[in-house]
C-alpha cells in the first residue's frame, strides 16, 4: 500500500509537470503554424506549384504583377487539365496505343526539364521561407522522441488555405518541400490497371535487351503507375523509377500498375518504421486532390468494416499484451508477467503476425494439408502428392509433447537500434515466450506417408522441406512461408512437430490454429502458422521472408543490396541470448530505500539458446563486467518437477528458457546502478558485451549484454 501510494503521488507530479510543459508548447506551435501559414500564402501568391505547371511562365518578365502571375498560373493549371483529360480519353477509348502513350508521357518530361532551369528564379525565395516555416514547426509541433510523419501524416491543413488556388497545398512539413505539387486526380493513376496492360508495363521496365530509350520509357512509366498507387498510402505520388531496383521487394511493387498499393504496403508492418518514411519521402512528387484523398479514405473504411476486409478475421487479443503493431497484429509479453510462469498462457504469449490472420476452418480435425514431393529436377513439378488431416495427425501418428521457447528473430531490436539504426519493428525483450506444444512428429509423417527417411531422401535429391501458411498477401498472391534443411526436418533428435495444441489446448488463431509446424531451437520465423502445405525440394523456399528478409550481414555493411540478400544464408537457429524483465529500465527505488547496506534489489530474467543448446549459467555485474555473480533458477509452480533433471530436456534437445532470479546490492539514495546480465550454453558460447559487434541492418538475434538502470 506504500508503495501504491508512492506512486501514485510520482505520478500527480509528472501530471503537474505534463500540462506545464504541454501549456507552453501549445504556444510555441501556435507561433509555428502561423508562421507556416503566413509562407503557404507567400507561396501561393509567388506561384510555387507543380514545376511542369510554373516552366509555362519561362516567358513572363522580371516585374509582372503577381495578379498577372497568378492569373497565368490559373490559365495553365486548366490547360494542363485540358490536355491530360484529352490523353486519358484517348488512351481509355483504345484510340492511343500504350506505346503511344509512353512516348507522349516521355515527351512531356522532357520538356519540363527544358523549362526547370528558367523556373528556379521564381520558386527560390519561395523554397526557403517554406523550408524555415516547416522546420519552426518541426521544431514546435514534434519532439525528438516521437516518430517523423513525413507525408504519412497529414498535414495541418487551416481555414486559411480555402482561400487560396485550387491546384496549391502545403508542402511536406517534416522536410524539404515537395518537388512539385501539381494535385493529380486519382482516376487519370488508374488507367493501366487491367492485367493486360500491366503484364506490358512490367515487360517494357524489366525487357534489358531493348534500346536504351525504350527501356527507360518502360521503367518511367512503370514507376509512375507504381508510385501513384503508392502515392495513395498516404494521399502522396512517389516516383519510384529509381527505387525498385534496390528494394528487396521492388518487382512486387510494379504488380499495382496503377491500382491501389496501399493494401501491400499495410501489409509489411516495416513500412512504418520511421526510416523507412523517411527514406520514402526524398521519392515525393505530387499530391492527389482533396476530393479523391476523401474518397479513398471512405473506400478504406468501407473496406475495413467489411467482412470481406482483410483484416475481417482478426480474433480477440488480451489487454494485457503490449502491441507495438496493429495491421498486422504484432505484440509483446507484458514483462511484468512473464516471468511469474514457466509455461506462458496462451492469453500473453506474445505474437508475431507478416499477414492478415487468414480465413480458419471451424473443425480442426477436417483441415487438410497437401504435402508434395517436388521433382529434383524441375521445382515446378510434383511427382507426387496427398493430404492429411489434422484428424489422421491425431489418431495415426504418436502424440508426442515438447516445451519449446519461441523467440522473433528481432527480438531486442530496440537496443540495436539505439546504437545504429535497424530495420524492422522495434520489440523490446519480451517478443519471447515459452509453451509446451503437441502434435505428430514431422519425420514419422513423411517416412509412413512417402517412405521416406533421411538417408532415401538425399539420395533423391531432396535437400529442403517447404512449408507453406494460409495467411496470404491479396496483391502479390504470395503465402507466407519457410524451409529447413532436410538433415533438419527428417531427424527425430531436432523434434519438429506439426503441432495441434498448446499448452493442452487446441492452438489460438494467432499462434497458427488449427495446425502449426514447431522447429525447435530456431527463431520463430521458422515455425510456419495456419500450415496448409508440405513440400520436399531441392530448392529452399521461394518465399520473400525467407529468401529477402530474415538475414544478417556484416556490421559494416549498412544498406545490404538485392544481391546481398540473395547471397546471405537464411537465419536458422537462435545464438545464446538473456535479458532482464524486472526491474524496468528507469526505475526508481521508492526514496530511501538503499541507505541500509542489506538492502537489496531483485533481478528476475530469462535465458536460452539455439540449436538444442541448454542454458548452463546466468551472470550478473552492477560493475560493467569487472565483478559477476551467478544467478539462481527459479522454480515456479508451473514448471515440472524435473525441469532441472537432463530426463526432461536431453542434452541437445533443451530447447525451452530458464527463468532465473538475482539480488544486488541496492543504489544509496540519490544514486543509481546499471546492471547487466549475460548466458553461458552447453557449448560455452556466452553473449557479447557490445552491440557494434552484433548490429546488423535487419536488426536480428539481438544478444548483447541486457542493461537496465
Amino acid at each position: 500500500l506504500n508503495k501504491l501510494q508512492e506512486v501514485k503521488l510520482t505520478e500527480s507530479a509528472t501530471n503537474r509537470s505534463l500540462a506545464e510543459h504541454n501549456l507552453s508548447q501549445q504556444s510555441r506551435i501556435e507561433q509555428g503554424r502561423r508562421a507556416l501559414i503566413s509562407a503557404h500564402k507567400e507561396a501561393a501568391d509567388l506561384g510555387r506549384h507543380h514545376r511542369e505547371l510554373t516552366s509555362r511562365l519561362s516567358g513572363g518578365q522580371q516585374g509582372e504583377s503577381l495578379e498577372t502571375l497568378h492569373s497565368l498560373l490559373q490559365s495553365a493549371c486548366l490547360e494542363a487539365e485540358e490536355k491530360s483529360d484529352s490523353i486519358l480519353d484517348q488512351f481509355q477509348s483504345k484510340r492511343m496505343s500504350l506505346p503511344e502513350f509512353i512516348n507522349k508521357y516521355t515527351e512531356a518530361r522532357a520538356l519540363y526539364h527544358t523549362r526547370r532551369a528558367k523556373t528556379d528564379k521564381v520558386t527560390e525565395i519561395s523554397n526557403q521561407r517554406i523550408v524555415q516555416a516547416s522546420s519552426a514547426y518541426r521544431t514546435t509541433n514534434m519532439p525528438p522522441a516521437m516518430p517523423p510523419v513525413g507525408p504519412f501524416g497529414p498535414p495541418p491543413v487551416p481555414p486559411q488555405h480555402a482561400a487560396m488556388p485550387p491546384y496549391y497545398y502545403p508542402p511536406n512539413y517534416y522536410g524539404a518541400p515537395l518537388k512539385f505539387e501539381f494535385l493529380i486526380p486519382l482516376r487519370v493513376l488508374s488507367s493501366s490497371a487491367t492485367k493486360e496492360n500491366q503484364a506490358q508495363v512490367i515487360r517494357c521496365h524489366s525487357d534489358k535487351k531493348r534500346e536504351d530509350k525504350s527501356r527507360s520509357n518502360g521503367g518511367t512509366f512503370a514507376a509512375v503507375t507504381a508510385s501513384v498507387a503508392m502515392a495513395t498510402v498516404a494521399n502522396t505520388v512517389y516516383d519510384v523509377t529509381n527505387f525498385v531496383d534496390s528494394h528487396p521487394g521492388g518487382e512486387k511493387i510494379l504488380l499495382a500498375a496503377g491500382k491501389d498499393v496501399e493494401p501491400f504496403w499495410d501489409l509489411y508492418a516495416v513500412h512504418k518504421s520511421p526510416h523507412v518514411l523517411s527514406i520514402l519521402a526524398e521519392y515525393a512528387i505530387a499530391r492527389l486532390t482533396a476530393a479523391d484523398a476523401l474518397e479513398l479514405q471512405r473506400r478504406k473504411a468501407s473496406e475495413q468494416s467489411d467482412d470481406g476486409g482483410k483484416f475481417a478475421n482478426e480474433p480477440k487479443r488480451s489487454p494485457l499484451l503490449v502491441p507495438i503493431n496493429k495491421r498486422p497484429y504484432n505484440a509483446m509479453s507484458p514483462p511484468e508477467i512473464l516471468m511469474d510462469h514457466y509455461y506462458t498462457p496462451n492469453a500473453i504469449h506474445f505474437v508475431r503476425n507478416h499477414l492478415p490472420v487468414p480465413k480458419l476452418p471451424e473443425d480442426a480435425n477436417s483441415h487438410r494439408v497437401k504435402l508434395d514431393l517436388k521433382d529434383p529436377t524441375n521445382e515446378e513439378k510434383v511427382n507426387r502428392s496427398l493430404n492429411v488431416t489434422v484428424e489422421q495427425l491425431r489418431n495415426d501418428f504418436p502424440r508426442v509433447s515438447y516445451d519449446v521457447t519461441l523467440a522473433c528473430a528481432g527480438n531486442r531490436r530496440n537496443e540495436m537500434a539505439q546504437w545504429r539504426q535497424a530495420r524492422g519493428l522495434e520489440w523490446r525483450q519480451t517478443a519471447v515466450s515459452n509453451a509446451r506444444w503437441t502434435g505428430a512428429p514431422l519425420h514419422l509423417v513423411l517416412k509412413k506417408l512417402f517412405g521416406l527417411d533421411l538417408d532415401k531422401a538425399r539420395k533423391l535429391g531432396y535437400r529442403h522441406v517447404q512449408f507453406e501458411g494460409m495467411d496470404g498477401d491479396s496483391i502479390t498472391g504470395d503465402f507466407y512461408g519457410a524451409s529447413v534443411p532436410v538433415e533438419v526436418a527428417l531427424d527425430e533428435s531436432r523434434g519438429l512437430l506439426l503441432a495441434y495444441e498448446m499448452n493442452g489446448e487446441a492452438i489460438p488463431a494467432d499462434h497458427g490454429y488449427p495446425l502449426r509446424v514447431i522447429v525447435p531451437g530456431a527463431i520463430g520465423a521458422r515455425s510456419v502458422k495456419w500450415l496448409c502445405r508440405i513440400a520436399l525440394s531441392r530448392q529452399e523456399s521461394s518465399s520473400f521472408w525467407l529468401r529477402s528478409d530474415y538475414k544478417t550481414f556484416q556490421p559494416s555493411l549498412y544498406t545490404p543490396t538485392v544481391e546481398d540478400f540473395v547471397r546471405a544464408p537464411a537465419q536458422l537457429y537462435w545464438p545464446v541470448v538473456s535479458a532482464i524483465c524486472w526491474p524496468p529500465d528507469g526505475h526508481v527505488i521508492r526514496d530511501g530505500y538503499g541507505a541500509d547496506e542489506d538492502e537489496v534489489v531483485q533481478i528476475r530474467g530469462y535465458a536460452f539458446s539455439g540449436a538444442g543448446a541448454g542454458v548452463v549459467r546466468v551472470e550478473v555485474t552492477t560493475d560493467d563486467g569487472n565483478t559477476w555473480q551467478l544467478a539462481q533458477w527459479c522454480n515456479l509452480d508451473d514448471a515440472p518437477d524435473d525441469v532441472d533433471d537432463s530426463l526432461h530436456q536431453p542434452f541437445g534437445q533443451r530447447w525451452a528458457w530458464r527463468l532465473w532470479e538475482a539480488t544486488v546490492p541496492a543504489p544509496k539514495p540519490g544514486q543509481s546502478v546499471t546492471i547487466a546480465c549475460k548466458a553461458v550454453d552447453d557449448n560455452g558460447n556466452q553473449q557479447p558485451e557490445r552491440w557494434s559487434s552484433v548490429w546488423n541492418a535487419r536488426g536480428l538475434l539481438g544478444n548483447a549484454w541486457h542493461r537496465v538502470t
